[in-house]
């Protein structure tokens, strides 16, 4: 008894598990992109913006203005 099975339906769970395999890691991939995108903003822009209004300040002629920080790197 011999019968055929067309290879596409053998393979249909296997792509439609490759696909649902890979639109769920470019979903993950763009949320992790997302989110170290707005942390570094966060992390980066809000010192430096600090920064700006310090040296605004300054330029205004208020030399008595300071920066309270607890960072230890390059943008302290």
């Amino acid at each position: 008894m011999a019968g055929e099975v067309s290879r596409d339906s053998l393979l249909a769970s296997i792509n439609h598990s490759r696909n649902l395999f890979m639109l769920t890691g470019l979903a993950l991939m763009l949320l992790f992109a997302a989110g170290f995108v707005i942390y570094s903003r966060r992390v980066i822009t809000r010192p430096l913006q600090q920064v700006i209004h310090l040296a605004e300040q300054y330029a205004a002629g208020n030399l008595r203005v300071q920066l309270e920080t607890r960072r230890r790197d390059e943008v302290a």
